[in-house]
């Protein structure tokens, strides 16, 4: 039996959430290094095979169905470390563990599971991806810039308060701005606080995400 560290483990019955998380970490640690996964029997079985180097699981799973497949982890491979998202804290797990409530901020997510994991560097991400993460940035009700890099070509969205408000690529604002970062095949992006510039956005995300569906 090895006691190699396996991938970053990912549980979440929240389809959307799942996306978002494993989208950020896969970022930011590398494709090969996270699995996801809606179904605790899935994890299950990853887990009789190889240990995690880190389990990522929502708090109330933990405090349900959760602490079944928290005590396999650590009763098969010993105290493999545990960040729990959202919902209120669950203090009966022993550490080393981390909780982090809602709305989970992706910089942190990255920076917790980076405690145990070394962070694979800059790298590229799909942008089919990328949609996730601008959800997890606005359910994280972020204030700054989301700057997305592809060959020859930068574009910026900009958030406020969890809310797109801004977009800039090349000469164009807006949404149309954003519906061409969004049909761009890679690209690497990076989150920093600054104020937008202007506001060229309206409508929820979800709404402008239907809209670049639509065109794209």
């Amino acid at each position: 039996m090895s006691a190699r560290p396996g991938p970053i483990l990912v549980v979440d019955a929240s389809a959307e959430r799942l996306r978002a998380s494993v989208a950020v970490l896969r970022y930011g640690f590398g494709p090969a290094a996270v699995r996801g996964t809606t179904e605790p029997e899935d994890a299950a079985g990853w887990i009789a095979c190889e240990r995690p180097a880190v389990l990522v699981t929502p708090a109330d799973t933990a405090s349900s169905s959760g602490p079944s497949l928290v005590e396999e982890l650590r009763g098969r491979w010993g105290p493999v470390p545990v960040v729990l998202t959202h919902g209120p804290e669950f203090k009966a797990l022993p550490p080393p563990v981390v909780h982090l409530p809602a709305p989970v901020d992706p910089v942190r997510l990255r920076s917790e599971v980076g405690r145990w994991v070394p962070c694979a560097g800059a790298g590229t991400i799909a942008t089919t991806l990328l949609s996730d993460v601008m959800a997890l940035y606005a359910r994280a009700g972020r204030t700054g810039v989301l700057d997305v890099r592809a060959p020859a070509r930068t574009g910026s969205v900009w958030f406020e308060d969890g809310e797109l408000v801004h977009a800039a690529c090349g000469a164009h604002t807006g949404a149309t701005a954003l519906f061409e970062v969004l049909c761009w095949n890679e690209g690497r992006f990076a989150f920093r606080c600054a104020p937008a510039p202007a506001r060229s956005l309206s409508g929820s995300l979800p709404e402008l995400l239907a809209r670049a569906d639509a065109v794209t």
